[in-house]
């Protein structure tokens, strides 16, 4: 059976290096490592988060000035998607993989030794990458999973966000406000690199689709990749009208789906505390709750996703996550109150991203797959940069609860949106799903 043939690789051993393994056993190695890797890199994101307070009495920075670093932090990580995404359709999934995880290692390290306001927002900036980093795994991972259990796997590495999460929480709490020590362990993703170099390969139907590309269809396979869109640039191949609608609806629940989980990570303990006038402590627990419920639902939305088309889980975790947002707008809520919004929004709300990606991912064909799910992530991005704006902006005017108010309708637009995607059957290999490689 000819290895080169992605659509027929059931059964074949996968050559890594001078180790050899089961198509099953790699695709749990993959899975492994991309989860590793998306715990580091979150973990680098929180920890951040976590010490700003202590960062900008260090350096003596405003408020403005701490929401504009953010910003800037999340609208470079966007860009960077935006051109990354198709460097990895042309380059390759793991060359970009690895470059993050460098890039991503050493300036996120580098935060431990800043000495300036000028030396952090350049550390941080480069350090943007790493938002990107699950993009790549993710589109190896749909690439090398058998289809059965596909959506677990890539439900498994979403996971790495709140278990990244739950672990900078909890360094966090120990030893700030000595916050250097943290940014020290952010030296991981290099690490990472090496394992990517030696246990991880390239994806066959990626190389496939470049030798296509190099030298024609010269077999009798009944599916190729589309050679008169492989050689137009990854924009014009997503836009195209065979991908085009498609394409819009990913992209527009992307851009709105993460509003809640935003609001939770940037605004919520102000929100608890300045508004519904709890403590510090509560809102901590708050947050603690809503990641490790997250990290269940994922697990579980991942494992449903294989048996039920993820399409409607997106539908019913976007609309029913809402309820969180909802709950969290009485000022004069009862803390168990606030404990079901953080419950209810962890299993809907959070619970899509466990197969948000693996639907990204089935979308599109292999020729424009990483392109597709780079951009999903910038989208996320992109709310990131918007949405701590709009709230900093409430909260100056005295209307916080407006940005409660926005996060439920784009869950519930991102929702009805939804609606109108593909529905695409679980189980299936990408070349049925796609009808190309």
């Amino acid at each position: 059976m000819s290895s080169s043939n992605p659509t027929s690789v059931g059964d074949e051993r996968v050559i890594v290096g001078h180790r050899a393994y089961s198509r099953h056993s790699y695709a749990w190695i993959l899975t492994g490592v991309s989860l590793v890797g998306y715990m580091f890199t979150t973990f680098d994101t929180i920890v951040f988060g976590a010490s700003l307070p202590v960062l900008a009495k260090s350096f003596h920075m405003t408020t403005s000035g701490i929401s504009l670093l953010v910003a800037s932090i999340f609208f470079v990580g966007a860009v960077s998607g935006f051109v990354m995404g198709p460097l990895a359709d042309h380059w390759g999934r793991k060359p970009v993989l690895q470059l993050i995880l460098l890039t991503t290692g050493i300036f996120s390290g580098l935060t431990a030794f800043v000495s300036s306001i000028a030396m952090l927002t350049t550390v941080r900036i480069f350090s943007s990458l790493g938002i990107n980093a699950t993009s790549p795994a993710n589109t190896l991972i749909s690439e090398e999973a058998p289809p059965r259990i596909r959506g677990l796997l890539m439900g498994i590495v979403q996971a790495g966000f709140p278990l990244g999460s739950a672990i900078a929480g909890t360094l966090a709490a120990v030893l700030l406000p000595n916050w250097r020590p943290l940014f020290l362990i952010a030296f991981a993703p290099v690490l990472m690199v090496f394992i990517v170099l030696f246990f991880i390969r390239e994806s066959p139907r990626f190389r496939e689709v470049q030798r296509e590309r190099k030298e024609g269809i010269h077999d009798n396979k009944e599916i190729h990749t589309n050679l008169a869109m492989v050689k137009k640039n990854a924009v014009a191949q997503i836009l195209a009208p065979d991908l085009r609608r498609q394409t819009f609806i990913v992209n527009i629940f992307n851009f709105l789906a993460p509003a809640g989980v935003i609001v939770v990570a940037t605004f919520l303990t102000l929100y608890v505390v300045t508004v519904q006038h709890f403590t510090i402590t509560q809102a901590a627990t708050l947050l603690a709750i809503n990641n490790w419920v997250a990290l269940v639902a994922q697990l579980i939305v991942g494992y449903l996703s294989d048996k039920m088309p993820p399409k409607w889980l997106l539908v019913i975790g976007a609309i029913v996550g809402s309820l969180g947002m909802i709950l969290l707008l009485n000022p004069h809520a009862a803390f168990s109150t606030d404990i079901l919004a953080m419950v209810i929004y962890g299993m809907f709300g959070n619970g899509v991203y466990g197969t948000i990606f693996r639907y990204t991912g089935e979308s599109y064909p292999t020729r424009v797959r990483a392109t597709g799910m780079f951009f999903a992530q910038a989208d996320v991005d992109l709310m990131f940069v918007l949405l701590p704006l709009l709230a900093s902006a409430m909260f100056l005017i005295g209307k916080p609860q407006v940005i409660l108010y926005i996060a439920t309708a784009a869950q519930i637009v991102a929702g009805l949106t939804m609606i109108a995607g593909k529905n695409i059957k679980p189980q299936a290999a990408l070349e049925e799903v796609t009808q190309e490689i």
